[in-house]
């Protein structure tokens, strides 16, 4: 086989694993080229031949980065059988705009000097809801990924190197673009407010692994609402008081109120967030904040919340919701208690549980949205006599969610402790049958407040979690019928999470035929 049609495997991987990641999502018009003034080495160390049973690429991506264009290096391993026959060192692909007009700049990437905001001219302007621009999709993605002082300015250059708080980032980066800033960096005693988008794909990754497609998971909800708190955070400069410690944010409580329930596919979120606080105690800063969404004008989600910066030392001395004792779950001090056990991994279980000729919709969701291996239900049981589930989830250091949240940083995002609480209860739903009164069942949202309180998280290091839930009531009329219920979540044996007035609906799927 000739050597330039197996280097043309390897660019041709590159190109895959580029457009994987969605770095195409970050250019216009724009086509595959070579990094230029990019030296590469190749080493042949055999051939492949029409006798050689299979070849194999092994790629090692090395680096990714934006500027100036969207790009990736890697080293790359071919072997014919077990053999390595060729190797490459720093193959670089790039994305490159076919003309020089772009969007933003790159010195209009460097934003943020204090005091200081974005003023883009018309004719640069990136398209959105007829607002000014402050921050593009790029530079948000260097916030996530790149480098920080590329999205907030050069105050940032300290943490080159070093970890920093990042915006989530992939399948779960769900900011598109910041279009208002006001108020003054480090100055707390004044006011400081932003507005952001979020562009809601038709076909997105969570409405296509929900339970039914016109349905926005809640985790996705609380995403939209508070990554624009990180935003503003990290801009207010609260972190570069401690500009010689590595600080990493994380969401201690909130709530959220749902308004209204909009057709969300193709349109855009827009999202009002306030820094109502900043309080400095020792190496410790908490932040409040407040988040309005709402689309075409409509306010259809709001809440407060608050962040906290802190040291890896506090971290890893977190004595979670009890003060470091050991409350184990409601099922553990009641094992007498009938019940009953699913185990989500069997074909049986998933018959029951998973999408049916039936019930096409009233199942539980799958891919990335799972996050249970086994569920007890105990009907009638819990602390207030409505039923009760417990469910249990050996952590995988390779999930999905780690490397997205955050970089360098990786914890499970606490909205999907929330999600995996939903899902237990949604299994509760579908086993007792509390759908049964609606010819076609869907699971649907419900207008409430949901609280939440964290004091811990579950890192790639987690063996295991565990979570369990009350139900409180179950009520029931012609159009919907609702469970709401409170729940616990435990890395490991260490309660860490407490989730108040959690709701699941239930609904007739014909309601929503036009969704």
């Amino acid at each position: 086989m000739a050597g330039s049609l197996m280097a043309e495997g390897c660019v041709q991987l590159l190109q895959f694993f580029m457009l994987y990641i969605g770095l195409q999502t970050l250019v216009e018009d724009s086509t595959f080229q070579p990094i230029h003034e990019l030296p590469q080495i190749v080493r042949c160390r055999g051939q492949v031949i029409p006798g050689n049973p299979k070849m194999t690429y092994h790629v090692e991506v090395k680096e990714i980065g934006l500027e100036p264009h969207p790009y990736v290096i890697a080293d790359i391993d071919i072997l014919a059988g077990d053999r390595i026959v060729v190797d490459f060192r720093d193959l670089g692909v790039q994305l490159a705009e076919k003309t020089s007009q772009a969007s933003v700049t790159k010195n209009q990437r460097i934003a943020f000097k204090k005091g200081d905001n974005v003023e883009l001219t018309k004719k640069n302007k990136t398209k959105t809801s007829g607002s000014q621009l402050v921050a593009d999709e790029q530079m948000i993605r260097e916030f996530a990924l790149g480098d920080i002082d590329k999205c907030f300015g050069p105050d940032f250059l300290i943490y080159k190197g070093r970890s920093i708080q990042r915006n989530p980032n992939g399948d779960f980066q769900l900011i598109s673009r910041v279009t208002h800033l006001q108020g003054t960096r480090m100055e707390f005693d004044k006011p400081m407010t932003l507005v952001s988008e979020y562009d809601v794909p038709e076909n997105a990754w969570y409405y296509l692994e929900n339970s039914h497609p016109s349905n926005m998971p809640y985790s996705v909800l609380m995403e939209i609402a508070l990554q624009s708190c990180g935003f503003l955070s990290t801009h207010s400069g609260a972190i570069l008081s401690y500009p010689g410690l590595d600080l990493f944010y994380r969401n201690l409580e909130g709530n959220g109120t749902l308004l209204s329930n909009p057709e969300l596919h193709g349109k855009t979120v827009v999202n009002e967030v306030e820094l109502l606080s900043t309080v400095s105690s020792g190496d410790t800063i908490i932040q409040t904040h407040s988040f309005s969404l709402s689309c075409n004008g409509q306010k259809f989600y709001h809440g407060d919340t608050m962040f906290g910066y802190f040291i890896r030392e506090a971290l890893e001395a977190q004595v979670g919701l009890d003060g470091g004792k050991t409350i184990p779950p409601w099922i553990e001090q009641n094992p007498k208690q009938k019940s009953e056990e699913l185990d989500l991994n069997s074909s049986n279980f998933r018959k029951i549980l998973g999408v049916n000729s039936m019930h096409q919709h009233f199942c539980l969701s799958s891919g990335k949205l799972s996050f249970s291996d086994k569920i007890v239900l105990v009907p009638n049981g819990g602390k207030y006599g409505e039923g009760y589930a417990y469910a249990y989830k050996k952590v995988n250091p390779d999930d999905w969610f780690f490397p997205c949240h955050f970089h360098q940083d990786p914890v499970m995002p606490g909205s999907l402790g929330l999600e995996a609480v939903i899902q237990a209860m949604q299994a509760y739903a579908i086993y007792q049958g509390v759908g049964n009164s609606f010819r076609n069942p869907r699971f649907a949202a419900v207008l409430s407040k949901v609280s939440w309180k964290y004091r811990g998280q579950i890192l790639p290091s987690t063996k295991y979690m565990q979570l369990d839930l009350h139900v409180k009531n179950i009520i029931k009329n012609e159009k919907q019928v609702v469970l709401t219920a409170d729940a616990n979540l435990w890395r490991e044996n260490l309660r860490i999470y407490e989730i108040s007035d959690i709701v699941v609906g239930i609904s007739e799927t014909e309601q929503y035929s036009q969704l």
